[in-house]
Formats: structure tokens, C-alpha cells, sequence
């Protein structure tokens, strides 16, 4: 369970897409396998099938299109092999993730969200963006629409603008890149 910040709430569930990556809990950290869904369930709960992965000591990266990439807890989980069902909940508490990097919303603990152009930190590029399109009155779907009501309006300005000021950034255990989040899709 991963929810993004921005809609945690919301009374109208728009279904987006979010991406898993299992990352080796040792180093090098490098990417065993990742699963890619539509997260169509308003209670946050998917179900990512990893079909490369044996039983391991695990990272669990989440993705989505306008959230920090947000890691799980520090020392990474056990994951059982293919067939096997493990659990694991974001929401339930801020020691979920690496670095302690999510937001309390709603009573949830979320991904935070604003990063936009996804270079790993909320920042005053991404507020820009998300001004910008408020100001052209861009509606459907964009990254820049924070809680995908369908605009980008002051809503989705307030959120990035208080990420922006707390400097938001992603934590992870090993170096990141673009690249490496792009390997396997």
C-alpha cells in the first residue's frame, strides 16, 4: 500500500499508474525485477506480481508520476518466492520508508508528492511547472495536477510550494539516477 500525498482524501479516485522495484538490500543494490499497475482500488491497496525475483532481502522503490521515489525501511524486508503473498504498507507509520521520507496525511503516511520532472527533488522547478499550469488552466491529465481532480489550480500549488519549502528530496541507501529507475520496466 503506497499512497501519493496530493490525493490521499479525496472524495473522487482516479485511477494512476505506480510502479515497484525490488532493489537487492545489499550492495550494489541493484534492481532484481519490477511490476508496473494501474492502482484502480481508492483504499491504495495493489497487487504487484514480481515473476524474476527468488527469495531475498529486499528494497521496495515506489514510483509514480508526480511523487518522490520513495524507498522502503531501512535494512530492506524478506520477500518469499513467486506464488507467495507478502505484505507491505507504507501508510501504517514514517519508519516505513528509508529516511523516514513520508508525509502524515489524512492519518495516512504518504508519498510525497510534487516532483513533477522526477529528478528526486521538490523543488523550485517543480513549483514553477505546477504555477505555470494552473496559469494556463490545464486540465486532464498532467504530471502537475497534484491530486488529478482534473486541473491544475491552486490545490496543487499549495502542495508543491510547501514540499518545495521543506526540501523534499528522495533517501535512499545506495546512489540513484534516472537511469537506474528506468532499467527495468
Amino acid at each position: 500500500k503506497a499512497v501519493p500525498e496530493a490525493i490521499s482524501g479525496m472524495n473522487k479516485f482516479e485511477p494512476f499508474e505506480i510502479k515497484a522495484y525490488l532493489r537487492n538490500a545489499c550492495s550494489p543494490f541493484e534492481i532484481i525485477d519490477s511490476s508496473v499497475i494501474i492502482s484502480s482500488d481508492s483504499s491504495f491497496t495493489n497487487t504487484f506480481i514480481f515473476n524474476n525475483a527468488p527469495s531475498g532481502k529486499y528494497y521496495i522503490v515506489c514510483k509514480t508520476i508526480n511523487c518522490i521515489e520513495t524507498c522502503s525501511r531501512a535494512g530492506g524486508d524478506s520477500l518469499y518466492k513467486r506464488y507467495t503473498e507478502n505484505h507491505y504498507d507504507f501508510s501504517t507509520s514514517i519508519t516505513q520508508a528509508f529516511g523516514n521520507n513520508l508525509t502524515l496525511t489524512d492519518s495516512l503516511y504518504c508519498l510525497f508528492s510534487g516532483d513533477v520532472d522526477q529528478d528526486g527533488a521538490i523543488d523550485v522547478n517543480d513549483l514553477i511547472d505546477v504555477y505555470n499550469s494552473s496559469v494556463m488552466f490545464n486540465q486532464g491529465n498532467s504530471p502537475c495536477d497534484l491530486n488529478r481532480d482534473g486541473i491544475t489550480d491552486l490545490n496543487d500549488i499549495l502542495v508543491a510550494a510547501n514540499n518545495t519549502i521543506n526540501f523534499v528530496s528522495a533517501r535512499f541507501p545506495y546512489q540513484s539516477s534516472k537511469k537506474d529507475s528506468n532499467q527495468i520496466s
